[in-house]
Formats: C-alpha cells, sequence, structure tokens
C-alpha cells in the first residue's frame, strides 16, 4: 500500500536543553560548552531552545560558519570587529579589537558567543575564537561537527576552558517509539533496529530515510504490521559511508540521483527548467519523500534544506560540479534568467566562466536576499572596488548593523561616483541610517536639505535623484507622524517625475497616512493596489519601507491576521535577515499579539526583537535599540510609571503602538474614573493631531472598561461615563475598518439594559475579524452574558457566511441599524439582508424564526428583558448614543 501522506517524526530536545542550560545558570560565571556531534544529530535544535531562553539574562552575540566562506579571513566575525576588517589585519589586532567591543556590550550584561558550525569557521576566525575563549572571560555555547579535526578548538578544550558535549545518536529503544508514535499499526522492533543502524542513529537521517522508504515503497504496511523490502541498499547505508543522506540517495534513481545533483549546483531550478535537464526523474515522488519542495513566486523546486543541499553537494566531486555546469549552465541561464547567487559563487570558485555582469547581479540579489555575507563574497571576485560595489558593501554593512561601515562605504561610493544616480543614493543611504539606525530625526532632515540643495543643483534632471529626496522627504514626514505633510507631498508637481519603483513606494506611505487619518477604505485600497508590485523589490530599503507600511496599514485597520501571516511569510523568505527592518517587525508581530491578549505568542516575537536590537550594538551606530528600550520592556510585569514618555528618534507608528499597550495595562491597575481619564487623554491627544484611524484604540479600551465594570461603579462615575460615550461615538464616526465595525458591534450593548446579545455579537465579529480579546475580553462576568462558545447553536444548514453573520444577529435580539453596524452596511441593505433570509427559512418575521431555531437547552432570548440586571442599567441618563 502506498502511503502519499508521509508523517513527520517528531523529536524532543527538551530534556537535553534543560540540561545545557544549567550550565548558564549563573550569568556571573562564565561557562563554554560545545555541542559536538555529526550533521543532523540535534545540536542545532538543542542549542537553538537553549539560546531561546538565554535572550533575558544575556547579550547574545551569533557567530556562524558557512560552507562558502570558510576560505575568506574574518569573515565570520567581521560583524562584531568595531570598524572595517581587511583579511591583512594580524590576528593580534583584530583581537584586540574584537574584545574592546564585547567589553562594552559586556557593560549592560554579560555576553555569551553563540557559535554555530564551528568546523565551517574560516581558519582566521576560528584562532581569534579560540584565543578568546581561552581567556574564559566569556560564556559560550558552540556547536560544531567531528572536533578531533578542529585543531583550535581542541586546545582549548583541552585546556579545559571549553566543556565539549557529545549528542549522542539515538538508541534503537529511542526510535522504536517514535516509529510506534508516529505510524498506525505495530512496528516490529527489527525494522526499527535496521533502520536505526541504517541512519546512524542520526535524527534527521532517520527521518529522510523513513519519508524515502515510504515514498518508494520500501517500508510497507500489510495487516496492521510494517515491514522492509529492499534489504540491500537500506540495510547497509549506513555502515558503508560517513555521508549523510547516502542511504537515501543509494535508493533513487539514476534520472532522479540527475535531478538532486542538478538541484544541489544550480541552488533553485523552475519547473519547466528541472524537468528540462531532468527529463524522466520522477519530482512527483522526490516531493513526496521530503527531499525536495517548490516555493516563492514564480514556483521554483530545491532541496528540502540547507542541511540536504550540503549533504548532498559534499558527496558530489568537484569535476562532476564543473561538467554540470559546463553542460547545462548555458541552458540554465537561458530558462532561468537570473542564477541563484550561491550557485554564482560557486561556478566562480570552481573554474567556470561568470561574467562581471553575472557577479555584479548576484551580489545585488543577495543583498536584497538578506544575505550579505554571501554578497561580500561575490564582490570579492569582482576586484578593486567601483561606485557601485561601495554602496552594495554600503547596504551589506547597514544589514549587519555596522552603521559606521556602512557610511564609510557611501562615502567611497559617493566621492567615485561617475554618474549623478550613484551620488544621489550614496546620500540618500546617510540619511536612512541617521534616520532608522542612528535615531537622529533633526540630523537627517539637515542631510535632506543639503541632499535636496545638490539635486537641484547637480541632478535636476536625473529622476533617479529627484526620486530619491521625495522618498527620504516623504519618510522624515512619517517618521515624525506628519501625516497631512505625507499626503501633501504625494499632490506636488515633482512626484509625476519619480520612477515607477518609487512611485510605488511613496504610495505605501501615502496609503498608511490615509489609514491613519480615518480615510481606511482609501488607505487599503491604495495599498493593496501597489503593495504586490514593491514586494519584489530587489532595492531591501525600498522593499521593507513598503512592508512596514502595510504592516502599518492592516494593523490600524485592525487586519492583524494578515499581519502575522506577511510576518510569516518574510521570515520564511528572509530567514537570515538581522537588520533593523528585522527588528523591527519583529517588534511589531509581538505587539500586535498582546493586543489581541495572546501573551503566550508574543514572547517568541518580542524575544528575538530584544535579541535583534542587542546585536545592532551602538559602538557601531545602531542606536535605534537603545532608543527603543522602553517599549522592548516587559510591560505585563511591571507597568511603567509615565505613559508620557519621551522616545526621541522612534518612528511615530511604534510610539503609538508602545502608548497603547502601556496606557491599557496601566489602566487595568487602576480605578474606573482614573483609567477612563487615562483612555480619553490618548484619545484627545490622537484627535487633535488628526490621528483618527488611532483613537480608535483607546476608544476599544474605554469599552471594555464600560462593558465590564459593575453597576456601582459605573454609577459613581457618571461624569466619566459620559465622557468616556462620547469620546467612543466621536472615534467610531471618524474611521473606518475591521477594528471600527468590531467596536460598534459593542458600543450598541452601551445603548440596551440586557447587553449579551451585542456582546456574543461582538465578540463573534472579534473573533472573526482575527482581533482576539483587544476589545473584549469576555472574561468577566459583569455583563451576564454567555460566551458563543458555551452556547449550543441551533442554526440551519447550507447558509452562506453573510447569512450566519445575520441569522445570529437575529437571535441575539439586534435591530437592522445594529447588524448593519456590524456588517459595515447601510440600514437599508441589512434589511434587504433579513428579508431574504425569511424568505429562505420559510418564516415571516423575527418571533417565528426564534421559535424555528430556539437556542438548544436556553429557550428563545428575549430581544429586550426589561429585568436584566445589566451593569449600564444604573446609569439611566446614557441611554441612548452620546455625541
Amino acid at each position: 500500500m502506498r502511503t502519499l501522506s508521509p508523517p513527520r517524526l517528531q523529536f524532543d530536545w527538551t530534556p537535553q536543553a534543560a540540561d545545557v542550560l544549567t550550565s548558564f545558570s549563573d550569568p556571573t560565571v562564565p561557562r563554554a560548552l560545545a555541542l559536538v556531534g555529526p550533521t543532523g544529530c540535534g545540536k542545532t535544535a538543542i542549542s537553538s531552545l537553549v539560546i531561546a531562553d538565554l535572550g533575558e539574562p544575556y547579550s547574545i552575540l551569533r557567530i556562524r560558519g558557512v560552507s562558502f566562506g570558510s576560505d575568506s579571513p574574518y569573515l565570520a566575525i567581521a560583524h562584531l570587529v568595531s570598524g572595517t576588517v581587511s583579511p591583512t589585519d594580524t590576528p593580534v589586532s583584530v583581537l584586540r579589537r574584537l574584545d574592546e567591543r564585547l567589553r562594552q556590550i559586556s557593560a549592560d550584561r554579560p555576553v555569551l558567543l553563540y557559535i554555530q558550525n564551528f568546523e565551517l569557521l574560516d581558519s582566521a576566525s576560528a584562532a581569534v575564537l579560540s584565543t578568546l575563549l581561552g581567556a574564559g572571560t566569556y560564556a559560550a555555547l558552540i556547536t560544531c561537527g567531528p572536533v578531533e579535526s578542529q585543531a583550535s578548538l581542541m586546545g582549548v578544550i583541552a585546556g579545559g576552558m571549553v566543556e565539549p558535549v557529545e549528542i549522542r545518536p539515538l538508541s534503537i529503544r529511542t526510535v522504536h517509539k517514535i516509529l510506534e508514535a508516529a505510524l498506525p499499526g505495530t512496528v516490529p522492533y527489527p525494522v526499527a533496529e535496521r533502520l536505526t543502524r541504517a541512519a546512524a542513529g542520526n535524527p534527521v537521517r532517520l527521518r529522510v530515510l523513513v519519508e524515502q522508504a515510504l515514498a518508494v515503497e520500501g517500508l510497507r504496511f500489510r495487516d496492521g504490521v510494517w515491514s522492509l523490502s529492499g534489504d540491500g541498499a537500506l540495510g547497509e547505508s549506513g555502515s558503508r559511508t560517513d555521508t549523510a543522506f547516502l542511504g537515501v540517495y543509494e535508493l533513487l534513481e539514476e534520472h532522479e540521483r540527475f535531478a538532486i545533483n542538478a538541484l544541489a549546483v544550480f541552488e533553485r531550478l523552475s519547473i519547466a527548467g528541472l524537468m528540462d535537464i531532468a527529463a524522466h526523474a520522477d519530482l512527483e515522488q522526490l516531493e513526496r519523500a521530503g527531499l525536495i519542495i517548490i516555493e516563492g513566486e514564480p514556483p521554483r523546486y530545491r532541496l528540502a534544506s540547507s542541511t540536504v543541499n550540503a549533504s548532498f553537494l559534499r558527496s558530489l566531486s568537484p569535476d562532476l560540479v564543473r561538467d554540470l555546469w559546463t553542460q547545462f549552465g548555458q541552458r540554465v541561464r537561458a530558462l532561468e534568467g537570473t542564477l541563484h547567487p550561491a550557485a554564482i559563487l560557486r561556478a566562480a570558485r570552481g573554474g567556470v566562466r561568470v561574467t562581471r555582469e553575472e557577479l555584479y547581479a548576484a551580489a545585488f540579489t543577495a543583498t536584497g536576499d538578506q544575505r550579505p555575507d554571501l554578497s561580500d563574497l561575490l564582490l570579492d571576485q569582482l576586484g578593486p572596488d567601483t561606485a557601485e560595489t561601495f554602496l552594495v558593501r554600503a547596504g551589506n554593512a547597514r544589514q549587519r548593523g555596522n552603521i559606521q561601515a556602512s557610511e564609510e562605504f557611501a562615502s567611497r561610493a559617493e566621492l567615485s561616483a561617475s554618474v549623478t544616480a550613484e551620488a544621489a543614493q550614496a546620500r540618500a543611504l546617510h540619511i536612512l541610517n541617521t534616520l532608522e539606525d542612528r535615531a537622529q530625526v533633526a540630523e537627517s532632515e539637515r542631510l535632506l536639505e543639503a541632499f535636496t540643495q545638490w539635486q537641484r543643483e547637480h541632478a535636476s534632471t536625473d529622476p533617479v535623484a529627484l526620486s530619491l529626496v521625495v522618498y527620504c522627504d516623504m519618510l522624515i514626514a512619517s517618521h515624525r507622524g506628519r501625516w497631512q505633510r505625507v499626503r501633501e507631498i504625494a499632490e506636488e508637481k515633482r512626484f509625476a517625475r519619480l520612477t515607477p519603483d518609487m512611485t510605488n513606494v511613496c504610495l505605501m506611505l501615502v496609503a498608511e497616512a490615509l489609514c491613519v487619518q480615518g480615510l481606511q477604505n482609501e488607505g487599503i485600497a491604495l495599498a493593496r493596489r501597489v503593495f504586490p508590485d514593491t514586494l519584489n523589490l530587489v532595492w531591501f530599503e525600498l522593499r521593507d519601507t513598503s512592508v512596514m507600511a502595510m504592516w502599518r496599514v492592516l494593523q490600524v485597520r485592525g487586519e492583524w491576521d494578515e499581519c502575522r501571516h506577511l510576518a510569516a511569510v518574510l521570515r520564511e523568505r528572509f530567514p537570515q535577515a538581522g537588520s533593523t527592518y528585522a527588528a523591527v517587525g519583529e517588534l511589531v508581530d509581538g505587539f500586535l499579539a498582546l493586543l489581541q491578549g495572546r501573551a503566550e505568542r508574543a514572547e517568541r516575537p518580542m524575544r528575538t526583537a530584544r535579541a535583534l536590537f542587542a546585536q545592532l550594538d551602538p559602538a557601531e551606530g545602531a542606536e535605534l535599540g537603545r532608543a527603543m528600550e522602553p517599549l522592548l520592556a516587559d510591560h505585563s510585569a511591571e507597568p511603567a510609571p509615565d505613559i508620557e514618555f519621551d522616545l526621541q528618534g522612534v518612528p511615530r507608528p511604534l510610539v503609538f503602538l508602545g502608548e497603547t499597550i502601556m496606557t491599557r495595562t496601566e489602566a487595568d491597575g487602576l480605578d474606573l474614573p482614573a483609567a477612563i481619564s487615562a483612555l480619553v487623554a490618548q484619545a484627545d491627544a490622537h484627535h487633535l493631531r488628526a490621528e483618527f484611524g488611532y483613537q480608535v484604540f483607546p476608544a476599544a479600551g474605554l469599552l471594555r472598561l464600560l462593558l465590564a465594570a459593575d453597576p456601582a461603579a459605573l454609577a459613581g462615575a457618571g461624569e466619566s461615563v459620559q465622557r468616556a460615550r462620547a469620546v467612543i461615538s466621536r472615534a467610531l464616526s471618524h474611521s473606518e475598518g475591521p477594528l471600527s465595525r468590531a467596536c460598534a458591534a459593542f458600543e450598541i450593548g452601551l445603548d440596551r439594559r440586557d447587553v449579551s446579545g451585542a456582546v456574543r455579537a461582538g465578540t463573534r465579529l472579534s473573533d472573526m475579524l482575527g482581533l482576539g480579546a483587544f476589545v473584549y475580553s469576555g472574561e468577566d462576568e459583569a455583563v451576564g452574558a454567555e460566551s458563543a462558545s458555551d452556547v449550543v447553536h441551533n442554526e440551519p444548514e447550507g447558509l452562506s457566511e453573510r447569512e450566519r453573520h445575520v441569522f445570529a444577529a437575529l437571535r441575539d435580539g439586534l435591530r437592522n441599524r445594529e447588524i448593519a453596524a456590524i456588517l459595515g452596511i447601510s440600514p437599508r441593505t441589512a434589511e434587504g439582508h433579513v428579508q431574504r433570509l425569511y424568505r429562505r427559512l420559510g418564516v415571516r418575521s423575527r418571533t417565528e424564526l426564534l421559535a424555528a431555531y430556539p437556542l438548544e437547552g436556553h429557550g428563545v432570548t428575549s430581544i429586550d428583558a426589561g429585568t436584566s440586571a445589566h451593569p449600564l442599567a444604573a446609569v439611566t441618563q446614557l441611554r441612548g448614543r452620546a455625541g
């Protein structure tokens, strides 16, 4: 029987991680551990769990060995060393500068060096780090392959400064338990034994072997029992070779091996491209086996992971790699248009002829893909730097958080520029570094003024220079929260002369301004029209600006699930991103989870944001992390004493999010009048700045307070409650979007004695829109309403999504005006939906509908229960909507 959906074997590394974590329980005592084992043994998974728990007590500095950088001196540690690093620098000078940098960082918290893939470090970096570890000053967690071949690491291990921790292979008993849990039926012990030996106890290799065996029917299920076939290849592969995954490789047909070889050499190939050079390979079978996957737009094949790619690539001889390039290089170039940067570097180092244009394009693409190390290695193949390569190096340094080096490269690019466009890019990069990384807004405005004057005098006809001036002008206005200025720039005559890419990015900032000012329908329509064209821009600064603007558009409207989806897509697309943009993206994701009331889900992105900002060291010019410390603190544990905090240089949208979270946290600990006062003050501040989209957030906090308060508190705070009602009404009349709709659904309850129906409708709508517990948590019993999940609904079948919402609203006792507010339509349209639903269900009125479809076990819900003890009933003067 063929298994079409092979299970993913699950390995729990928590006990091992907890064991390692005990070594770092006291941050004042520096300990260094090296997790040692072959590829796929689980050392990376264990170390990741450990590092995730050490983000608070330590400043974690990440160092990673990569397969393509072993012959570039100091490549692995260049981002940690003060200033620029040259291959001609002596190890002593580099060590001294690295130690100075680490001492600066450790002034706040102890430093922990997280060194991944020590065996792949360039020899110069390995020597410097080993000397540093030998001093015993800093804590370290290291992952390494066979340590016997690492002379520099063996020296500090022998000296007792680094403790080796060997990751043992999986035992047969453990594998048997894992297989029993993952596969239905019975897994005989001999089957588990053979699979364990074939995989040499390696978890990753075991997973691939099992999935491949299932895909090719090497592992069969018959009469409730699993059995193995194909004894020769599977049974001996573990003992014949130390190369990971070779047992899988031997199970493949010749054409399938050829497809694997091609993907290992060329990194990614389109479906047509791979089928062209491996015509007879069973690609579907390779997909089922978990060896290759399709991803991206346009879709392309690649090997399932970097581990699989590296393992198969190591099994190929250099001659075979060169032969594949010689035989298929031109055909792949013609089919693909552009090749993966790593494939270009591999070809250049392997003696394959690669043009200068291809090398530069690959370096530029690698920078756009957030892979600065790979980009710099490609640029090294070009020889002496020019203005265009200096600009790429400046972007690479900025991605690493080395702002000083970025500015040095930008200055050299401006001095060596042969065309005005290159000089303009260098000047724009100075402004971006100053604004977004150094958090010096006033200085960026001074630079913009000089840039504008230079453009008028020296580049008045250059569209690139003009586009960059307008972009920087609009970006600074957005940073300061001058939303009307953003819209005014888009209406100036010069805006029509921008390049198409720059026009789209600037329009995304305009879309954000529209949403903040309450014109959310216009803003989201504009954003959805231009955003897809910006997502694939290779200039990462422009692309990330557009992404940030889209996040903020969705955030202000209340489309938070879409925000999370966008964050997940970017994490998957750029897994190595470590720039300011990546840190801010994680921070926004964490903030939104907090607003949804999902504190546990917020922990990971907030912890990642803190770690990324910690890497962007002020000693290298990256000041934003220091400026944002009030936002990075854990406010759920200790509310800030002063909400009116000063965040000089932090973008206005981030200040707004931080103030929203901190104000809500503070309000939860105040009495009702004081809490209302704090939220009203925040809403008034937004209203004075014409930030009508922002003022819905404190209005939601006011709704939360009023719905959860007890009657006595409401009666004693009549004036405050009236003011709160007026602010809520004002906010909802000035804004549109899902968040406003959810708030309007809850606001209906303030006009009624029995709010249970409005609360159920609002909660249902909030869940549907992905707002979670932002407006109302449903935990308080003051409203006397049962949550939607606790009520058994007797609903008719076959209703559309909208009909289901109308049906639920009618049964909850809502009127047509209230249904219209929930669905975002006019009362007349809502009446039409109600009448159509009546006809479809064969009833003539709401009474007949309630009789035909009562809530099971609860009888018919009263439309207006005059005897209901609603908290707001005590404040009788608040009947009707406050102006």
